[in-house]
């Protein structure tokens, strides 16, 4: 069962991801007292491995540059396409458009990327717990205070009430479970994107190395009719 260590806290942020370990961090680093709560218990695999170049800079903000060239994470270094026909197309080296440190990024594994994000949230003095299911954002008029828990299996903390914690600001960062945007009903998807991707890992596959690194290779279908 999840028992913070106060009972008010300057900013809660709901999800464990790397916007919400960003925020919770930036937050920490400007001296208010932060709870990041993550509902999943363990780290797990997600899509969203390629970083793009930029993201360099939000990693030196967050002073994380020195883990991340100490990680085991394969270095990226560009892009290539892959026409219909298997036309290659020439390799898109990011140094060769922009020189500087954020011309080389990282295809990163998620679960061990976004637990070192929050590690290096609770290095800042963040307060990080993992399988802290949030029912419900508490409000007072439109100011949102605080968050419900929930805590066993019944959805309570055992005396039919769900416990809540206090904040002054609340941050919702739980991606398309957003607690927010479902109460608000906000969600609005575009018919445009119902879209659906395939992804995986591979063993023993060739990988060609450039520039002491490797691209994304964007492969087009012979056809765009499944």
């Amino acid at each position: 069962m999840m028992t913070p260590s106060n009972s008010e806290y300057d900013c809660i942020v709901i999800g464990g991801g790397p916007s919400g370990a960003t925020v919770a961090s930036l937050v920490a680093e400007a001296g208010y007292r932060v709870l990041l709560l993550e509902r999943d218990a363990e780290p797990r695999r997600k899509v969203g491995e390629s970083l793009m170049p930029e993201t360099y800079w939000v990693f030196e903000r967050l002073g994380l540059l020195d883990k991340m060239y100490a990680s085991p994470f394969v270095r990226k270094v560009g892009v290539q396409f892959v026409s219909s026909s298997q036309r290659e197309s020439s390799p898109f080296l990011f140094t060769q458009h922009d020189p500087r440190p954020c011309g080389r990024t990282w295809h990163v594994e998620r679960a061990k990327f976004d637990q070192m994000l929050l590690d290096h949230a609770a290095e800042k003095g963040i307060e990080v717990h993992r399988g802290a299911r949030v029912r419900d954002v508490v409000f007072e008029g439109d100011r949102a205070v605080g968050v419900r828990l929930m805590q066993d299996s019944t959805g309570t903390n055992g005396n039919g009430a769900d416990p809540m914690i206090r904040g002054r600001v609340v941050v919702d960062a739980a991606g398309q479970q957003g607690v927010l945007s479902g109460r608000a009903a906000a969600r609005k998807p575009s018919v445009d994107m119902r879209k659906a991707a395939i992804w995986g890992h591979f063993r023993g596959a060739r990988r060609e190395a450039i520039d002491d690194g490797v691209l994304t290779l964007v492969l087009r279908p012979r056809s765009n009719k499944c």
